[in-house]
């Protein structure tokens, strides 16, 4: 009877270590979705201005992938490759005045990817005021941003003022200068176009096309896209009630009390083009094969 009573408890253990063993579940891993944190971002900004917003996400299973910004103007979304607990920095310039509310998340790289929730932040573009300058750099950066120290001055060098950015209306005007280079104050340009070139000179180095190609192959500012104003652009820098020249001397050096070109034709005749005259502030129309000032704007 005491060896039945063995085999049964011996019996007994193993059928209940089989069973155990039966019922228990295979451990699965648990993904977790990864959170999105704000490190750094002004409430506002200026119109034109580069807005710099810093954001940091956090994966516990440490399979984070990247972090995406929208910046809800209409302009295209963000994204960058993210580092787990290591913070991330966006640039933008909102070119837009109002509210704008923008949208960023973090993902990881799990099957399926999982998504942070969303962090948003209201971003309030204010506009710059009334008729205020900022100077750029030849490298292309405005004053007191990347290279460009506040209050440059003019010169060559990359770290030198070069162009003039008009903050009421985004334009960037180039300066001139009194070097004897390609921008030198004292050059002037015939005007003729593609549908007035009796004198062949459309393309020429002295026709103010010309002057925009030469330009635009120097990369002025860092830029490629510079082009004659219209008769309203250059109207639009004019400065009223100042003395001579007609402008703010201040951001725009060197500037002859003259007439400058613009790229607007005459509507009566194709032989004429109107120009602005920097020493009483209006515009008039000239023949296209007189020489005057140029001053190029891209925008």
């Amino acid at each position: 009877m005491k060896h039945h009573s063995a085999f049964f408890v011996v019996f007994l253990c193993l059928f209940s270590a089989s069973a155990m063993s039966a019922v228990v579940p295979p451990i699965t891993k648990i993904s977790v979705t990864p959170t999105l944190a704000l490190v750094e971002g002004d409430n506002s900004v200026e119109q034109y201005n580069v807005y710099t917003l810093q954001l940091k996400a956090t994966d516990s299973d440490n399979n984070l992938h990247s972090i995406t910004v929208d910046w809800k103007d209409g302009s295209q979304a963000e994204t960058q490759i993210a580092t787990n607990d290591i913070a991330l920095t966006f640039t933008h310039p909102y070119d837009k005045v109002g509210k704008f509310e923008l949208m960023a998340t973090a993902k990881d790289s799990g099957t399926p990817a999982l998504t942070s929730a969303v962090l948003s932040k209201t971003i309030d573009v204010a506009a710059p005021p009334a008729s205020s300058y900022s100077k750029v750099c030849n490298s292309g950066a405005l004053e007191g941003e990347e290279d460009c120290p506040i209050n440059p001055v003019l010169g060559n060098k990359e770290t030198d003022w070069a162009c003039t950015q008009d903050n009421k209306t985004g334009l960037m005007w180039e300066v001139k200068t009194t070097d004897g280079g390609l921008r030198d104050m004292a050059k002037t340009y015939t005007n003729y176009t593609a549908d007035y070139n009796p004198n062949k000179l459309y393309g020429a180095e002295t026709n103010a096309d010309g002057f925009v190609v030469n330009v635009n192959s120097q990369g002025l500012c860092g830029a490629s896209d510079w082009r004659m104003p219209t008769e309203d652009e250059l109207l639009g820098i004019v400065k009223l009630g100042s003395s001579y020249p007609t402008i703010n001397t201040t951001y725009f050096p060197n500037t002859k009390s003259d007439w400058f070109w613009s790229s607007s034709p005459y509507a009566d005749y194709s032989s004429n083009a109107w120009f602005v005259y920097f020493s009483n502030g209006f515009s008039y129309y000239y023949s296209k094969d007189v020489n005057d000032y140029v001053r190029v704007v891209r925008g």
